[in-house]
């Protein structure tokens, strides 16, 4: 995608209310241009503005995704998932661009990454001002690969009360015989907020088999929270 827009779509029906690329051979170059106000209402939950899916790849190197929503089900806690981007399976390479003020109804406002999805975020990409109800303001991932060497992430929120990372919330519930990681070696995380401070940072929260990984000279301001003592 190289200088075109995507606006103003809805679905019902399916997930990715503006793209959807599934499958090891299908590749979303997105170079330029803007994805915004698109909007998922699907009534039996999950979601998705682009939703990457079976293998698929996204290479996102400039371009904003913005001003979309996932509200799906019914309820204060429908499950509404991935209001920028959610990666199922997928690959997502992301090292330029905007991802910000997208909302869900309930987890991954910006980024929605799970079932052995990966996810790498480095050079100049910025995930800011994003909104979940539950957790993962900026970045929701369960059974899925996060590497973060690059790029800014503030400005995210979580807002129940008792909702989680603000900027970054992992788990394992979905799949505790599998891997969830998070590794970050640079960039910067700041300025991001839960209703109670339940890790406005990072909140590494429950299952089996979570690696958290800190090195090389990130910037991170802000709690950063355990619920779980399963550690790797």
């Amino acid at each position: 995608m190289n200088g075109a827009s995507i606006h103003d779509n809805k679905t019902t029906f399916s997930n990715g209310s503006a793209i959807k690329v599934a499958g090891e051979n299908g590749i979303f170059y997105f170079n330029s241009g803007e994805i915004y106000n698109n909007e998922n209402n699907n009534p039996s939950g999950v979601g998705g503005t682009v939703y990457i899916t079976s293998k698929a790849t996204i290479n996102m190197k400039d371009g904003i995704i913005r001003d979309n929503k996932v509200v799906t089900g019914t309820g204060n806690l429908s499950p509404g998932y991935g209001g920028g981007i959610y990666i199922v399976g997928a690959t997502a390479n992301l090292s330029g661009g905007k991802i910000t003020e997208n909302e869900v109804s309930f987890s991954g406002g910006g980024i929605c990454a799970l079932y052995d999805a990966n996810v790498n975020i480095s050079d100049d990409m910025e995930i800011s001002n994003n909104t979940s109800v539950v957790f993962g303001g900026g970045i929701y991932a369960s059974n899925a690969i996060i590497n973060i060497d690059g790029g800014k992430i503030f400005g995210n929120s979580t807002t129940m009360g008792g909702a989680a990372g603000g900027a970054i919330y992992i788990d394992n519930a979905r799949n505790n015989t599998s891997i969830t990681s998070l590794d970050i070696s640079g960039g910067e995380i700041f300025d991001n907020t839960t209703d109670l401070n339940y890790g406005n940072a990072i909140a590494i929260g429950y299952g089996n088999n979570i690696n958290f990984n800190l090195k090389g000279s990130p910037e991170i301001k802000g709690e950063i929270v355990f619920f779980t003592d399963e550690l790797r």
